[in-house]
């Protein structure tokens, strides 16, 4: 069963975190609802312990099906981050290039941008409280902590059995507790406490999924009434559970978004399976990791084009786009918006799907075999 609606959040979610980072001064960037975009990740959190407990718990029974399990997430998560890192290491290389002939000035390889860091991004373990701070591919942090959720999710479901669910439910309530303690004035941590934020979050989402399996006949008209509740929950947690301690609730929203949206029948669920949503869903993880790519040539563009040509109605002031006009700031964002969902749906038709269809290949022990000359 896919959860299409599920999918179509996680779009949203996703092109809300892309704006949240715009380097562009906007007066729709200014709103709770982008502005607080930083919470919109605890929404992956919480849908992933749900669409794993859905799709792979009962299917985890012995070492080579959790195997089967982490090769699958892997290539998942992995091939588009490379490809993202790959670009980035890229962009940095031609920086040093234009330093050294005089046409940049902005250095490269700076602000932890180290062979170290990118190893440990390779590696997926970035954030796993290894550095100081996120660097390369900022929002990959999240991909780190994921990755850290699905080796936690597979070893208990292995290790307990039928009891994987309090002991999951025990590591989240442990890991809750220890987030709270250690970063009590935000919910905004990533490369130190992240792993324990994604945990907890992650462990909410197995919860969810217990109690949608025990209300999935519920009728449409309560299905509309919980979506309409989920909804004005989230709106709320976004204007007023920002900052502070009160931050560490927003993920409750969030859960109650997933269990009510989880049911087709409902009345606002029903918009979030046009096309237009469905492949916005598709194309969210590509969304969420090229956004930074964009955001790095949108950077250099701008600094060459103000070096050149001096135009009176852009500056830049602590690496953002100032315009001179709101409606052109407000237009720079949807084109950044646009120009980033393109070129998503690309990244995901030739990087996400070859490489998902490999490693799931790779898992099932379904690869063809290799040219003669290859093993010879």
């Amino acid at each position: 069963m896919r959860f299409t609606a599920l999918d179509s959040w996680r779009g949203i979610c996703a092109l809300m975190v892309a704006l949240y980072h715009a380097p562009i001064e906007a007066p729709m960037r200014n709103t709770p609802l982008i502005g607080n975009g930083f919470l919109y990740v605890d929404f992956f959190f919480v849908l992933s312990g749900f669409v794993m407990t859905h799709a792979w718990a009962a299917r985890i029974t012995d070492s080579a099906s959790a195997l089967r399990f982490l090769i699958r997430r892997w290539g998942r998560l992995w091939p588009l981050h490379a490809a993202t890192l790959a670009f980035l290491l890229a962009l940095e290389c031609v920086k040093f290039v234009a330093g050294q002939a005089g046409l940049w000035h902005g250095g490269a390889f700076q602000g932890g941008n180290t062979g170290w860091a990118l190893l440990t991004n390779l590696l997926l373990i970035h954030a796993w409280h290894l550095h100081q701070d996120i660097y390369w591919n900022f929002p990959g942090w999240s991909v780190s902590t994921e990755w850290a959720a699905y080796l936690v999710f597979a070893g208990v479901v292995l290790a307990t059995g039928r009891g994987w669910i309090a002991a999951i439910t025990a590591i989240g309530l442990a890991c809750a507790a220890a987030f709270l303690w250690l970063s009590p004035e935000t919910v905004d941590a990533t490369f130190n406490y992240g792993v324990l934020r994604c945990l907890a979050a992650f462990a909410l989402g197995v919860l969810t999924h217990g109690a949608w399996s025990r209300l999935r006949d519920l009728p449409a008209p309560a299905a509309s009434a919980l979506q309409a509740v989920a909804l004005a929950s989230v709106v709320l947690a976004l204007l007023y559970l920002g900052s502070g301690l009160a931050s560490h609730l927003a993920l409750l929203p969030f859960a109650l978004a997933v269990l009510a949206f989880a049911f087709p029948a409902g009345a606002l669920a029903r918009p979030l399976a046009i096309a237009p949503m469905r492949a916005l869903g598709d194309w969210s993880y590509s969304i969420y990791l090229n956004h930074t790519c964009v955001i790095m040539v949108m950077k250099m563009i701008a600094t060459f084009g103000l070096l050149i040509f001096a135009p009176s109605w852009l500056h830049m002031r602590d690496d953002a786009l100032i315009f001179s006009a709101g409606w052109l700031s407000n237009l720079a964002i949807i084109a950044y918006a646009s120009a980033l969902i393109a070129i998503s749906s690309l990244t995901y038709r030739w990087i996400e799907q070859p490489a998902q269809g490999w490693f799931n290949r790779i898992a099932s022990g379904r690869l063809p075999p290799a040219p003669l000359s290859a093993v010879t």
